[in-house]
C-alpha cells in the first residue's frame, strides 16, 4: 500500500485529489491560526467552510466577529502563508450564519 505522500508526489498539482488535500491542510491550519491569534472562545462563533481558488471562506456569527476578522485579515493571511510554501491564500470571505 502506498503512503499518502507518495500518492501526492505522483499526482499532478492540478489534480482534484491534490487540491482537496491542500484545502484540508489549509483549513486545519487556519483553525489553529485563528485560535492562536484570537483565543479559544472564537471557535464558538466561527466555522471555516472551504478553501477554493485562493479564498478561505469563514462563516461568522454576527457582524462584530466578521469585523474583527476583517481588521486582522492581513495578520491571519501572513500567518497562514508563512506556513505554506505556495502562498496561495489571497483573501478571506466572510459568510453570515443563516437563521433557521
Amino acid at each position: 500500500m502506498k503512503s499518502i505522500s507518495s500518492l501526492i508526489n505522483a499526482r499532478n498539482d492540478s489534480s482534484s485529489f491534490v487540491k482537496g488535500v491542500n484545502a484540508a491542510l489549509i483549513i486545519e491550519k487556519a483553525n489553529e491560526v485563528l485560535v492562536e491569534l484570537l483565543g479559544n472562545k472564537i471557535t464558538k462563533f466561527i466555522s471555516i467552510l472551504y478553501y477554493k481558488n485562493g479564498i478561505l471562506a469563514i462563516q461568522c456569527q454576527g457582524s462584530t466577529i466578521s469585523q474583527e476578522l476583517k481588521l486582522r485579515e492581513g495578520e491571519i493571511l501572513d500567518n497562514l502563508n508563512n506556513y505554506f510554501i505556495t502562498k496561495n491564500i489571497k483573501r478571506l470571505k466572510f459568510v453570515p450564519f443563516e437563521n433557521t
